[in-house]
């Protein structure tokens, strides 16, 4: 799959989700919208990140490595990085929260992918 593929997919990812999730924004009071519209910008992303890393996986070999070692290290580090030195504490948390959602997407990824290698292995 290569670069427009991928961007192709996730583009469509991101209509169908705004879409489906549309009627749930409409319903949210005013004081939750922010909040909404957050939680399903991270769902979404999440999402994309999910099937970025399924292609990745197919690339190489539907195995785990350190090629999914380094994409780790670097999300995880970037999404830290974020985090300005000038930040408030809300901030800092949000961005913290974040980064948990990051790391909640790699650490399912990989039980996912090493339960297929056992079960593949055990064929």
């Amino acid at each position: 799959m290569n670069r427009a593929q991928i961007e192709a997919m996730l583009d469509k990812l991101a209509a169908n989700n705004l879409a489906f999730n549309a009627e749930a924004v409409h319903r949210a009071g005013e004081a939750h919208t922010q909040l909404v519209m957050t939680m399903l910008i991270v769902q979404a992303v999440a999402s994309a990140l999910e099937k970025v890393l399924e292609v990745l996986a197919e690339q190489h070999g539907d195995t785990l490595g350190p090629w999914f070692d380094k994409v780790e290290h670097a999300a995880i580090n970037d999404a830290k990085d974020s985090i300005a030195s000038d930040a408030t504490g809300d901030e800092a948390a949000l961005v913290g929260k974040g980064v948990h959602a990051v790391t909640e997407v790699f650490a399912a990824f990989r039980a996912r992918m090493q339960l297929r290698m056992r079960e593949v292995k055990d064929k």
